[in-house]
C-alpha cells in the first residue's frame, strides 16, 4: 500500500515537470547583425525597431537584381529549411516581409531572456 501511494506521489511529480525535446532551434545560418551599424541609438542593445531598419538596409544589399526578392542564389548561406519556413507563398522567393520573418527566427533565438531587445552577449551566441 505505501509503495503504491509513493508511485502514485512520484507520478504526479514527473508529469508536473516540464518535458524538453531534443529538437533543435531552426537557425537561418545567414551572418550576425552589426550592432555597431544596428544601434542606431547607441545605447548598447539593439531593439525590434533597430534590427528590423537594418535588415531593410541588408535586403536592398542582398538583392543585386533589384526586383524586391530573394533567392536562394542572394543568399547563399541560408538554411534551406528556414528558408521554405519564411516563403509562405511558396513562390521560391522571399519578399521584404518574408525577408524579415526569417531574420526574425535569428532574433527570437537570441533574446534568451525574451525581453524584446538584443545584448552584446546574446549577439555572441549568434
Amino acid at each position: 500500500m505505501r509503495s503504491t501511494k509513493m508511485i502514485a506521489v512520484l507520478g504526479l511529480v514527473l508529469a508536473s515537470c516540464q518535458t524538453t525535446t531534443n529538437e533543435p532551434e531552426l537557425r537561418t545560418n545567414l551572418p550576425p547583425i552589426s550592432m555597431e551599424k544596428a544601434d542606431l541609438n547607441n545605447d548598447g542593445v539593439l531593439d525590434r525597431e533597430e534590427f528590423d531598419q537594418r535588415l531593410e538596409v541588408l535586403f536592398e544589399l542582398r538583392d543585386g537584381d533589384n526586383d524586391d526578392e530573394l533567392v536562394p542564389s542572394e543568399l547563399p548561406k541560408v538554411n534551406p529549411e528556414a528558408f521554405d519556413q519564411a516563403d509562405q507563398d511558396d513562390s521560391g522567393r522571399l519578399s521584404k516581409e518574408e525577408y524579415l520573418y526569417l531574420r526574425d527566427l535569428d532574433f527570437n533565438r537570441l533574446d534568451t531572456d525574451e525581453d524584446g531587445t538584443l545584448y552584446r552577449q546574446e549577439l555572441f551566441k549568434w
